[in-house]
């Protein structure tokens, strides 16, 4: 659960090394993750069987992404 409305994340700003000699940490800051703009499909369809008997096969494959 998120009670934040503005839905911003704290963390360490990545451009502030901070001082490790006397402990100090880097600087944080307010970031606000981006959505994603694709989605995830993976498809797949096999097919496959005898033309002759324990001679000849037949096999389709497709997988769209």
């Amino acid at each position: 659960m998120d009670a934040n409305p503005t839905n911003a994340y704290l963390r360490y700003d990545p451009l502030d090394a901070g001082n490790p000699a006397i402990g100090l940490d880097p600087g944080a800051q307010l970031y606000q993750p981006t959505k994603d703009n694709y989605r995830i499909l993976q498809t797949g369809i096999a097919v496959g069987g005898p033309i002759v008997k324990d001679r000849l096969f037949f096999f389709a494959g497709l997988r769209p992404r």
